[in-house]
């Protein structure tokens, strides 16, 4: 049989698998009669049925369809396939990956039958997303009010935010979500732990001149300010980066001059996308090339561009994909000491990254993951510690969840 830790065929006497160590096949003494594999098609890879003083189905594990997109949060990872279905996997304690439980899984499963998944986002232990009729969900941790729903109780399935239904785009991170509407509004709700809210509690203020309490939570989305020009918005543990439609950068939170109101972030028009970390931020502008800057003593510094190329298309962290569909990565911290190539392939389409790994899509839907995790982030059937030095994908996942009768 196999492991159902790491997934090693192990002999089915053995107290304990020779890889990871997992001694719980022998401690409940669950081969003590038979263990029936059964081998259905080329799609559906095996079945795993043990009898004896308990009844265990750990999963039949089958061909992942084509995934569209695939965002990661802090350890675990949420894709939006082509057919408009949701998928997760990796870490669960907070019900994160909405499928009803708190148990970890290490290959993607399906979370519900819905097929109209257009846009998600993870950010920590929590998910917002985005239906095909503008509706609003959320799942996961809540205890800053960050999923949005007026409570502070985790949810383990997907909730409605509310019954609005122009919702266009949405941010999560640090327990707290922004949100864009159709109209270009921008929306926000969780903690104001970092000072990310203060601008609508209290209105301007001058950091460090005037504190705010960082216990003030807003449980239900509320919105920023008057403007209504707002596209897109990167959250990090300490500051905001935001775009507007005139091609302006934004900032707000501890690490800007004045913390809770949004500033202007130079003079330039031209901005397209932009990604912040608590060290570096990186964006990219209208002509394609790459800026980043990154802090000294808190001191905010002024964008300066990596490099001298004109076809950057995306930028994630320190992971970007050029307009030829190539991946590249940026080595130690800011200023950067190099950057390489990932792979080979020549048709990424989206990118993100967790605390300890890298999720990725390319144009034929295929889904790849790359770094370290210890719970099952990787997406790779190991639920112990796993690490991949190079990007390799994730083609399987569990089609019927493990299911544990006694």
């Amino acid at each position: 049989m196999f492991c159902p830790s790491c997934n090693k065929l192990i002999l089915i006497n053995s107290d304990a698998c020779s890889r990871c160590g997992d001694k719980t096949v022998g401690s409940k003494k669950l081969l003590s009669e038979r263990t029936v594999i059964i081998f259905v098609s080329s799609s559906v890879v095996m079945l795993s049925i043990i009898i004896g003083g308990f009844f265990i189905i750990w999963g039949v594990v089958a061909a992942l369809p084509e995934m569209r997109v695939v965002t990661a949060g802090h350890v675990h990872n949420v894709a939006i396939a082509t057919d408009g279905t949701l998928w997760t996997w990796g870490y669960n304690g907070r019900g994160q990956l909405g499928d009803g439980t708190i148990t970890q899984r290490n290959r993607p499963v399906q979370i519900c039958t819905d097929t109209d998944w257009v846009l998600v986002a993870a950010g920590g232990s929590s998910n917002l997303a985005i239906r095909a009729d503008g509706t609003l969900w959320g799942w996961g941790a809540n205890g800053s009010g960050q999923l949005g729903d007026g409570t502070i109780t985790d949810r383990r399935r997907p909730v409605q935010i509310g019954t609005d239904t122009d919702w266009i785009n949405v941010f999560v991170g640090g327990g707290v979500a922004f949100a864009t509407k159709s109209d270009g509004s921008l929306w926000v709700w969780g903690s104001n732990y970092r000072g990310f809210l203060h601008y609508i509690i209290y209105g301007e203020y001058n950091y460090p001149t005037i504190s705010w309490d960082r216990n003030v939570h807003i449980f239900t989305p509320t919105q920023f300010g008057e403007d209504t020009d707002w596209v897109s918005v990167s959250i990090s543990t300490h500051h905001v980066m935001a775009i507007k439609t005139d091609g302006t950068l934004w900032e707000w939170g501890v690490q800007s001059s004045r913390s809770g109101t949004p500033e202007q972030k130079g003079t330039d028009t031209d901005w397209i996308s932009v990604s912040t970390s608590p060290l570096v931020s990186m964006a990219i502008k209208e002509d394609g090339t790459l800026w980043a800057w990154g802090r000294e003593h808190w001191t905010p510094q002024t964008p300066r561009q990596v490099g001298t190329d004109a076809n950057w298309l995306k930028v994630v962290g320190r992971i970007a994909i050029r307009t030829d569909g190539t991946l590249w990565a940026w080595r130690g911290p800011y200023p950067f000491t190099g950057y390489y190539q990932i792979g080979a392939y020549t048709d990424w389409t989206s990118i993100s990254v967790g605390f300890s790994h890298t999720v990725a899509t390319r144009a034929d839907g295929s889904l790849y993951s790359f770094g370290r995790s210890h719970t099952g982030t990787l997406g790779n059937g190991v639920g112990s510690f796993s690490e991949r030095e190079s990007i390799r994908p994730i083609t399987r996942r569990l089609l019927w969840h493990e299911v544990y009768v006694p």
